[in-house]
């Protein structure tokens, strides 16, 4: 759980970077990327190579994660007591289903 909600903080950031770069070639014809790597081209394409991965995971975590386990959160109903340390089954953003809590965990 820990890697996948530092892997998403990570990709959201490189995203949002990327996003503030876009607006500042749109607003001012200023390219930050190119900037700060000066004309070393492949270091460039390597940059945005990585912010579009990262978009392209932020999009996918965003439509095919529904219960919240692979952004760190628990879903497992609103009388859940366990907070931050559910133990929930493992997969259930896999399959969009609501994650079913482990004996022991307190919730539903």
């Amino acid at each position: 759980m820990k890697v996948l909600k530092a892997l998403s903080f990570v990709a959201m950031l490189l995203v949002v970077v990327g996003a503030l770069n876009w607006g500042l070639v749109g607003f001012f014809q200023f390219d930050l990327v190119n900037y700060l790597l000066g004309a070393y081209a492949p270091a460039s394409t390597i940059v945005y190579d990585v912010v579009g991965v990262s978009a392209v995971y932020v999009v996918l975590s965003l439509l095919f994660c529904h219960c919240g386990c692979c952004h760190g959160g628990c879903k497992c109903g609103k009388d859940c007591k366990c907070g931050k340390d559910c133990k929930c089954d493992d997969g259930c953003c896999g399959n969009g289903k609501k994650a079913k809590a482990k004996k022991g965990c307190g919730c539903c």
